[in-house]
């Protein structure tokens, strides 16, 4: 039933109410029913108008709830434009272009094979900075695109070691017992305060694991105390690489955590975004840390990813394998730097000089 409908009923009822005393009173009471029918008239049209504000007070208040939706959608929608502007340095009515490259696996099939957390951040990446302003590149090796992304802006999804492109721009540090390499593939020192590492030295080697594969670790040396980074999740990863074909690796534990870089990089003029890492968990948690930081959720360093100067973070999460989903994330406080001329180290919050 419509509330005019409604209204309707509940005036035809207040008029058959009436009628019903009238005839009561002409025929009981003889005396002063005049002005007790008309007394009854006013109280009827009194609840009528009652009836009436009150349903216009609803239809009021249903409005304002609207209206104060609305406002805070375009509130988020303003705030994640001007963010995402920020940090992807794009100017206004000069709309610049980004090619997103990842790797991808192609095994008879018309679409490629992406990996859960690449596509995850694929999503937020195409949500947030919008298709008309993202070009989507699936990598199988670097012949692919060898020379044609110099001029080029360009987001790299996933660590150097499974993103053929990304190796060919900044390769991992290889630390091995014959000594620590950390030249990029020109001989030259990779200018990075941390990066991704793969660890070949037998001290790294974990029991039972009979695979020559290194244990991948994010190498920090642009430091006060140089360190190397190992993700909680590599014995699970280890574990998951022994399992039957076909057969699924359900780790123990339901929250995984993992670490990973994100990183705004110039290159000959143009902007080289890094969202990866270590194992696909942290890829995950850095894209969503990424949506956070779009959103104008409160994240340590805010300063930093929206300035205009390169920048290289650290982030840490953890990751529900249940429900697929980020629980926390945020920036790993001691591994923040950015750079003007060279590369500065961030203090943790607090500790400012």
């Amino acid at each position: 039933m419509t509330k005019r409908s409604w209204l309707i009923g509940a005036f035809v009822l207040s008029l058959i109410v009436l009628i019903g005393l009238n005839w009561y009173w002409e025929f009981f009471v003889p005396m002063g029913k005049t002005s007790i029918v008309l007394t009854l008239i006013a109280i009827g049209f009194s609840a009528l108008i009652a009836i009436t504000q009150q349903i216009q007070l609803k239809k009021l208040e249903r409005i304002g709830k609207e209206t104060g939706e609305t406002a805070r959608q375009i509130k988020t929608e303003t705030i994640i434009d001007e963010t995402v502007r920020k940090f992807f340095i794009l100017p206004k009515g000069n709309e610049v272009q980004y090619k997103c490259i990842f790797p991808a696996f192609y095994n008879s099939r018309p679409l490629p094979f992406i990996t859960a957390g690449d596509y995850h951040a694929l999503q937020v990446l195409v949500t947030l900075l919008g298709d008309d302003r993202v070009e989507l590149y699936p990598q199988v090796d670097s012949a692919e695109s060898k020379g044609k992304l110099e001029q080029d802006n360009v987001i790299y999804l996933c660590t150097p070691s499974a993103n053929p492109t990304l190796h060919e721009l900044l390769p991992p540090y290889r630390l091995s017992d014959t000594g620590d390499v950390s030249l990029d593939d020109h001989g030259e020192t990779i200018d990075m305060p941390c990066w991704f590492g793969e660890d070949y030295r037998d001290s790294a080697k974990r029991s039972g694991d009979d695979r020559e594969e290194p244990i991948k670790k994010i190498v920090v040396l642009n430091s006060e105390s140089p360190a190397e980074l190992e993700s909680p999740s590599e014995e699970h990863y280890i574990a998951a690489r022994k399992a039957e074909q076909g057969v699924p690796y359900v780790p123990q534990s339901k929250f995984q955590k993992d670490y990973g870089i994100l990183a705004r990089i110039t290159r000959e003029g143009k902007k080289k975004i890094i969202i990866a890492g270590i194992h696909q968990y942290g890829t995950w948690i850095v894209a969503e840390f990424f949506a956070r930081l779009s959103r104008g959720e409160a994240v340590d360093h805010r300063e930093v990813f929206l300035d205009e100067d390169d920048f290289v973070a650290v982030i840490w999460g953890d990751f529900d394998t249940k429900k697929l989903a980020v629980v926390r994330s945020g920036v790993e406080e001691e591994y923040v730097w950015r750079k003007a001329n060279t590369w500065e180290q961030i203090p943790p919050k607090g500790m400012e000089v």
